[in-house]
């Protein structure tokens, strides 16, 4: 007997329900898609200058349907970054 399936409706319009995790050095976001497919992010409590030092994430966001970027305050990008912001205020107050 052939089954008949039910056709999948749009992730991206429905609110999705996270599993949050609460742990002492900081917080993990997980959501399973109905086909099995994972996302998973995680943020350190810890932060330098406003961003978290530990930024894990993977899988599609379900919010969005991409992949998050993130920038770990420790990071080669965030150093050059805030070198960057640092030489054009320094060059702004002179």
């Amino acid at each position: 007997m052939m089954e008949t399936r039910k056709p999948m409706g749009n992730v991206l319009l429905e609110k999705a329900e996270y599993k949050v995790e609460e742990t002492r050095p900081g917080k993990w976001r997980r959501y399973v898609y109905p086909s099995g497919t994972r996302f998973a992010e995680y943020t350190s409590h810890a932060q330098l200058f406003d961003l978290p030092m530990v930024h894990y994430t993977h899988g599609i966001c379900p919010e969005t349907g991409r992949h998050v970027w993130s920038m770990k305050a420790a990071s080669p990008e965030a150093v050059t970054y805030f070198k960057l912001l640092w030489s054009k205020l320094s060059g702004l107050l002179m």
